[in-house]
């Protein structure tokens, strides 16, 4: 719906547009006439929460419990997946663990810099493989100790032949049918993965075998514990949009208390801190601003769940406000967006002391809200809408005087122009000189609250010739304008309750042609 539902109605001109019926005047049987009409046009009222309904902000409008209006928006919720964090912790996961000796230790420092006391497969699967290249049979019995289930280490035991001493080395291998590991989980010893094996011929004495290897296929994991290193989980580039400034040609609006908070929820257990890459305001002219916070310059520190709290999700606000921040002054120049850029760097001190855990269910977002409660200052916020308008009858008006009685109880003056426009859309009259106020603004206490309402009183007379333009035009353009100058310097408060009460009435002269 456009302002002609409310704003218009309430405001000017509607009589003009739509309350004088002079097509009936035309079956008159009095061939030439003048005659003078008392008219009641308007008594209505209207709030400004029913302004920004109609006008498809409502969206983002919110109700305080002592009635204050504020808006809120919200961007992009950014999401990461444990899963996602699996990938690039366990992407130098081994796939292939050569055994040279009868017990080997792998040290995973060796892969990175983690420092892993438990790994609980999901998925993934074992195939082993050795040669025997002595001249005897072997009965062979490896252990992988680190690998258990139920408590229990991997044991395989097999047979493999003698070599001959021609062709290929005798070989035992599982490829065909390979160990599931989804049951299965990886316990380090001291950091490290540990296997031993012992190949005996038949008079019980140790051989080696040869070309042992271990190998795990397609691995995923649903549980690491330990010191899972030092990394960053990326985010992403968003903007919050702020369409009530955006969407109309408004100057200097200041309000009294902005904030933008980052919501972050997360049940990682390992201490996370926000790396922000960008965080700036964008104003209606282009320009772009930083915000600067001593939050920022300290680091935004995220709680986490401890061990014994597997599965428990913690919620996290940091709010940028007046303060804390700059955002007071970013806010005064008319803000069109909020853009941010945030990474999570997980670990930042980097302490291989601490042990923290990972769950493939574990996830983190982060989501950045802008709230701007409806309190503050305007020099001249300006509304502006065009609307279809036919005044073309075969009766003339001979001139027409109007009366508005304005009762507001907002703390914000409300002035209006009318700008009568050709089918080109070219200016042939105006209502006023000037943007007439036709609401001056309730006084407010020190808390930006009304006292009581204001009364105003304003008269408009149009004679023939204005009125004859006025019946040439096609459209009219309404232009209305908000100011808190009468109550500057004191911000002012909007309630959802708050309105501006319209009584218009009108005598108007037609004259027959």
């Amino acid at each position: 719906m456009q302002l002609k539902n409310q704003i218009f109605s309430v405001l000017l001109l509607l009589g003009l547009s739509g309350c004088i019926d002079l097509a009936d005047l035309s079956d008159a049987q009095v061939p030439d006439y003048e005659a003078e009409f008392a008219l009641p046009l308007i008594n209505s009222r209207v709030t400004i929460k029913d302004i920004l309904d109609n006008d498809g902000s409502i969206d983002q409008l919110m109700v305080d419990l002592d009635g204050t209006l504020r808006f809120q928006y919200q961007g992009t919720e950014i999401r990461r997946e444990g899963a996602e964090v699996f990938e690039q912790l366990t992407g130098d996961f081994p796939p292939v663990f050569p055994v040279l000796l009868p017990e080997t230790r792998f040290p995973l420092s060796l892969i990175s810099d983690i420092e892993l006391d438990r790994l609980d497969f999901k998925g993934g699967q074992l195939v082993y493989y050795f040669e025997n290249s002595n001249p005897e049979n072997l009965s062979v019995e490896f252990e992988f100790s680190s690998l258990q289930q139920g408590g229990a280490p991997l044991r395989v035991t097999a047979e493999v032949p003698a070599f001959s001493g021609v062709g290929l080395l005798p070989a035992v291998t599982n490829r065909d049918g390979p160990i599931d590991l989804s049951t299965y989980q990886l316990l380090p010893d001291d950091n490290e993965i540990v296997l031993r094996y012992a190949a005996k011929n038949a008079g019980g004495q140790d051989r080696l075998l040869a070309n042992f290897v271990i190998q795990i296929q397609n691995p995923s994991f649903s549980y690491a514990e330990g010191y899972l290193g030092q990394f960053v989980i990326e985010g992403v580039e968003d903007a919050v949009g702020i369409d009530f400034v955006e969407r109309y040609a408004a100057s200097n609006i200041q309000f009294a208390d902005p904030r933008a908070m980052l919501f972050v929820e997360h049940s990682f257990g390992v201490p996370i801190q926000a790396q922000i890459n960008e965080f700036i305001v964008q104003n209606a002219n282009g320009t772009e601003q930083e915000v600067e916070s001593t939050q920022i310059d300290q680091g935004l520190s995220f709680s986490y769940p401890g061990l014994d709290e597997v599965g428990t999700m913690v919620s996290e606000i940091f709010t940028f406000d007046k303060n804390n921040s700059n955002i007071l002054a970013l806010f005064a120049g008319n803000p069109v967006s909020m853009i941010y850029d945030v990474d999570a760097l997980v670990n930042p001190e980097a302490n291989p002391d601490l042990v923290g855990f990972i769950t493939d269910s574990s996830y983190y977002t982060l989501q950045l809200m802008v709230d701007l409660p409806l309190f503050g200052s305007a020099d001249d916020y300006v509304l502006r809408d065009t609307l279809e308008f036919n005044l073309r009858e075969e009766d003339e008006i001979e001139r027409a005087s109007f009366k508005i009685i304005a009762e507001n109880e907002l703390g914000v003056d409300a002035t209006v122009q009318v700008h009568f426009l050709d089918a080109q859309g070219s200016l042939i009259e105006t209502l006023f000189i000037d943007r007439q106020l036709i609401a001056q603004a309730a006084l407010v206490d020190d808390t930006g609250l009304a006292t009581s309402p204001a009364v105003t009183t304003t008269f408009v007379e149009t004679d023939a010739v204005r009125s004859e333009r006025i019946r040439q035009a096609s459209q009219m353009a309404l232009e209305i304008g908000f100011s808190t100058e009468t109550n500057r310097p004191n911000p002012v408060r909007i309630l959802e309750q708050q309105g501006l009460r319209v009584k218009m009435g009108a005598i108007v002269t037609v004259r027959s042609n």
